[in-house]
């Protein structure tokens, strides 16, 4: 018999809906095949955990043994009604099967990636072959194995929570396991406008549930002391803590947005970003594709840029930028850039956290030589966007903004707004983009500044030795800097490209897996194959990432960016010209970049202030560091 809830039922219904707000924001976040089983494991975990929770009689231990077995048989079945829809799997043979016949594909599925994951180097063509019905991909046994992982976690979150409220009309034990989970999702999700609906929401019910456990618990007290009350008090109590809940929920849009706490923020940023890294390494392993807000999104560029699996980038629209006239086009629009490897990914590592003032009136660029200005005006798309993008290298933003400084101050690392900008903001910026020709990139030297040595030539000692002998061997005979780099430039783009590779082996290299045993990838590859290689022959070099070009509007003059268009790319510093661009990324819309031969060439394709420049610019370079160290020595190919 269902005995009812001490709670009432309808804290069960608004614990079940906060569950259910959890739900929805995963599978928004991550809409995989399979995903959609949450919704009715949320739904089965919390009709268990409302019906064993009301049995008081019942020990405590068989109860949640009962939940446990329920939860996984609930589990097993919602994934063998949807084991059909995964995109590679087999789909008329999988739909002639029984349930129970398919309940064994997920399985022997979930129980393949397992041992796929735990192989020293992973192979699907070993592990296809032993299953009945296998995908023609690896892809969908990770998919399959994040939902079905991910719904016996959610089963197990809806359980406990309505098993706190029921048995114990604990609002808390109700509250924060589900809002921590929410707002962990949420966190590490693209942001996007629909994270504000589901937070609502849950805040909602979470409020309304306040009110009705502190009413249960209040009727349980009058019954006991014989104090009468109207049987319809609920009613009337829930209707007007709904008032009052939607009322704070309206009162909270007219608080300030952000209580500004630098020191608080980088306290957290220093504090979490490695953990934050090992937990992504960890993650991906096991969830190869699994999104996180480290691509594709309004603030899409962490602290660092890990080495990792197979590369999933969403359609949506991140930002407009809008040249004004005169202005030439860049090839990318850059958020940040990256100078240490450790093996596993890039980091970057700033000296201190430095604040500008609006409207320019603090430049944070250098006017290197044949550099012109690009005036750009920036249109958001994404809510609450921090990360400020602008062609390389940016000078002047007309907001309030904080940058990531190294030891040099001519050397910014990054560029953030001071306030989070809401959808639809705009911003202007005016970068210095590089003009430089061929021949003048090859006459310019290698007297480099200390500070670029200290930080750009950095190379693990890990670095594999095979790593450094491809340099060598690529770089042999390149009579200068600029030859140099374009050899490798072009070695790397001969490299097919791929976003949908396998997961590097722990332990290994990401550079030298890359080059020498998957021998593909997608442009985070390319170009820390590019700055290792160029470092391992003395050419100081850095990974930038943010978009690249994007779609061309209507009018001519405004450029699109997507999620699918975020790019890193390699920069190389050249002493006078600074910090140029090159593409080692073969594919994938990315074709070579086009440089003028010569000054001439320069001058008519920049306009005439980019031959002016060249004369105005200052020598950075300390005088007892202006020393020409000549020509590399060949390196030893014997043996």
């Amino acid at each position: 018999m269902l005995t009812k809830p001490p709670s009432g039922w309808a804290s069960v219904v608004l614990a079940g809906m906060m569950l259910l707000t959890v739900a929805w924001s995963i599978e928004a976040a991550q809409p995989w095949p399979g995903i959609g089983i949450l919704t009715p494991v949320v739904v089965g975990g919390v009709v268990v955990g409302a019906i064993l929770g009301a049995q008081q009689r019942l020990p405590t231990g068989l109860c949640h043994a009962w939940s446990m077995v329920a939860g996984v048989l609930t589990t097993v079945l919602a994934a063998a009604f949807a084991v059909h829809t995964f995109e590679t799997a087999p789909a008329a043979a999988l739909t002639q099967l029984s349930v129970y016949e398919r309940m064994e594909v997920v399985r022997d599925w979930y129980l393949a990636w397992i041992e796929l994951v735990r192989m020293p180097t992973p192979s699907y063509a070993a592990i296809q072959p032993t299953l009945a019905f296998a995908p023609a991909h690896q892809n969908d046994l990770a998919h399959l194995f994040f939902a079905v992982t991910m719904a016996m976690l959610i089963w197990l979150l809806s359980y406990i929570c309505t098993w706190f409220i029921v048995r114990y009309m604990s609002w808390w034990g109700a509250v924060l396991p589900s809002g921590f989970a929410l707002v962990f999702n949420l966190v590490n999700a693209p942001a996007e406008e629909r994270h504000l609906v589901y937070l609502t929401f849950f805040l909602l019910c979470a409020l309304l549930l306040a009110t009705q456990t502190y009413l249960a618990v209040q009727t349980q007290r009058w019954r006991r002391e014989r104090v009468g009350y109207s049987p319809d008090i609920g009613l009337g109590f829930l209707r007007d803590s709904l008032i009052v809940a939607v009322a704070v929920l309206a009162l909270s849009w007219l608080l300030p947005s952000q209580i500004a706490s630098t020191g608080v923020r980088d306290f957290m940023r220093q504090l979490t970003a490695s953990p934050q890294r090992t937990m992504a390494q960890r993650v991906n392993q096991w969830f190869p594709n699994l999104a996180y807000p480290t691509r594709g999104g309004g603030n899409a560029f962490g602290s660092e840029i890990g080495l990792q699996g197979a590369l999933q980038l969403g359609d949506a629209t991140i930002f407009d930028a809008t040249l004004a006239a005169a202005s030439p086009a860049p090839r990318y629009w850059r958020q940040a850039v990256f100078d240490t490897y450790d093996g596993t990914g890039w980091k970057r590592t700033p000296a201190r956290i430095a604040d500008g003032n609006a409207a320019g009136a603090d430049d944070i660029g250098v006017d290197y030589a044949l550099t012109v200005p690009v005036t750009q005006t920036v249109k958001t798309y994404q809510p609450a966007t921090t990360q400020l993008y602008a062609a390389p290298q940016p000078d002047r933003f007309d907001l309030p903004i904080r940058t990531e400084v190294a030891e040099s101050d001519l050397d910014v690392l990054t560029v953030e707004s001071v306030a989070p900008l809401a959808a639809q903001s705009q911003y202007t910026a005016v970068s210095r983009l590089s003009r430089a020709d061929v021949e003048s990139l090859r006459n310019a030297g290698d007297a480099d500044p200390g500070w670029i040595r200290e930080r750009y030539l950095q190379v693990p000692d890990s670095l594999p030795q095979r790593v450094r002998d491809l340099s060598a061997q690529l770089t042999f005979g390149a009579a200068d800097r600029y030859d140099a780099a374009a050899a490798i430039e072009a070695y790397l783009r001969q490299i097919p490209y791929s976003e949908s590779i396998n997961t590097p082996p722990e332990g290994v290299d990401r550079v030298e897996w890359f080059l020498f045993d998957e021998q593909r990838g997608y442009c985070d590859y390319y170009s820390s194959a590019f700055v290792m290689l160029a470092r391992s022959a003395g050419i100081p070099s850095r990974v930038a990432a943010g978009y690249a070009t994007g779609e061309r509007l209507p009018d001519g003059v405004t450029y699109r960016q997507k999620a699918y268009n975020a790019h890193t790319w390699p920069e190389v510093y050249f002493p006078q010209f600074g910090w140029v661009e090159f593409e080692p990324t073969g594919s994938a819309g990315h074709p070579p970049i086009d440089r003028p031969a010569n000054l001439a060439e320069a001058a008519a394709d920049a306009g005439p202030d980019a031959a002016a420049n060249l004369d105005e610019t200052t020598d950075f370079l300390p005088e007892d560091e202006r020393v020409d160290r000549g020509p590399a020595p060949a390196p030893d190919l014997a043996g």
